[in-house]
C-alpha cells in the first residue's frame, strides 16, 4: 500500500509540476499515447488558473517534430507555431 501511495504523491507532484509550467499559455495540447495526458487534462479542468482556456486531450504515438507541429497548426490554426 505504502508504494502504491508514493507512486501517487509522485504522479501528483508531476502534473502539478506541469501545470506550474503552462499556466501561463492560452491555449495547451496534451497528447500522448498512454492515460496520464488524460489525467492531467481532468486536473487542469478543476484548476483555477486554466479558466476560459482552451485545453485540449487527445491521443497520440510517437510523433516527429514537423508531425508534432501539424497538429498544432491543425487544433490551433489561428496561431504561428
Amino acid at each position: 500500500f505504502r508504494k502504491h501511495r508514493r507512486a501517487e504523491q509522485q504522479v501528483e507532484s508531476y502534473l502539478n509540476e506541469v501545470m506550474d509550467n503552462v499556466a501561463g499559455y492560452d491555449q495547451v495540447l496534451l497528447c500522448g499515447p498512454g492515460t496520464l495526458y488524460r489525467e492531467l487534462h481532468n486536473h487542469m479542468a478543476k484548476d483555477h488558473r486554466f479558466r476560459g482556456k482552451e485545453v485540449l486531450a487527445e491521443t497520440a504515438g510517437p510523433l516527429t517534430e514537423q508531425q508534432l507541429l501539424a497538429l498544432l497548426a491543425s487544433r490551433f490554426p489561428d496561431k504561428k507555431h
